[in-house]
């Protein structure tokens, strides 16, 4: 297994252990199917936005939204606090792709997450925040564009004031969360 396949594994299992697991009460609308493949093209500029939103799907925008902007997802689960829709950012056909996870409660869009999937053979599109930091960054770039984190889960730094938080797995980022600014994500512990 390469190193990159490997970060990528590692990344997906603590963000997958971080979110909050379903619960039998919550259920959500039938999942709308599609392919589920967004490319930078499609997903509008690849720039996640610190306590906004993720290209043309904005945080507090409707389901239907984000199916107008990027099309049906090509799975949804259920979410403790609602459901989510799944879709795979990819610019060569599903070679190399991250994983967009968009969380909705009460059919409203309240985070995003995005995601090294373990088997994509690369990083995929380049995704960034609006200060620059990549899936892949080193720790110390996080750090160096967002300060002392003010939020803290397993493997994770957050910044409540910004709606932003990144997973770090092995000194990398492994995945992006985009949340409301000054709101704190469930499972998450303020500093």
């Amino acid at each position: 297994m390469s190193p990159v396949a490997r970060v990528a594994l590692v990344a997906l299992a603590c963000v997958v252990a971080a979110l909050p697991m379903p619960t039998g009460a919550q259920t959500g609308p039938a999942c709308p199917s599609g392919s589920g493949v967004v490319t930078s093209a499609t997903l509008g500029a690849p720039v996640m936005r610190e306590g906004q939103g993720l290209g043309a799907v904005d945080l507090g925008g409707s389901a239907a939204d984000v199916r107008r902007a990027w099309g049906a997802p090509g799975e949804c689960s259920p979410w403790q606090r609602g459901y989510a829709y799944h879709y795979q950012l990819s610019d060569d056909g599903g070679q190399t792709s991250l994983l967009v996870v968009v969380m909705m409660q009460q059919d409203r869009v309240e985070q995003i997450l995005a995601t090294l999937l373990p088997h994509s053979g690369g990083r995929g599109p380049a995704l960034r925040t609006s200060r620059g930091v990549a899936i892949l960054a080193p720790v110390a770039e996080v750090r160096r564009a967002y300060g002392v984190h003010t939020l803290e889960s397993q493997n994770a730094l957050g910044y409540v004031a910004e709606g932003v938080a990144f997973q770090i797995s092995r000194g990398v980022v492994g995945s992006i969360l985009i949340f409301n600014a000054g709101a704190v994500p469930p499972g998450w512990r303020v500093l």
